[in-house]
């Protein structure tokens, strides 16, 4: 997962974790508090991919604030 990858923007690296989530199905999603995005990490992957936002900061539909 993110882990060893160093603090960071690309999708094998999370910078400053404020939560996570582990479904039934051992997919863990991690918000992203500095990249303002929420990353889903699969059962053995090597990246992650953004489920929500992604975008900067902002207040549009397609931005989160402060996750």
């Amino acid at each position: 997962m993110a882990v060893g990858n160093g603090k960071g923007n690309k999708f094998n690296q999370i910078s400053n974790s404020h939560g996570l989530y582990i479904d039934d199905h051992h997919t863990v999603y991690i918000v992203d508090s500095d990249n303002y995005r929420i990353a889903e990490w699969k059962i053995g992957a090597t990246s992650g991919q953004v489920v929500a936002d992604g975008n900067r900061q902002g207040s549009r539909n397609n931005q989160l604030s402060s996750p």
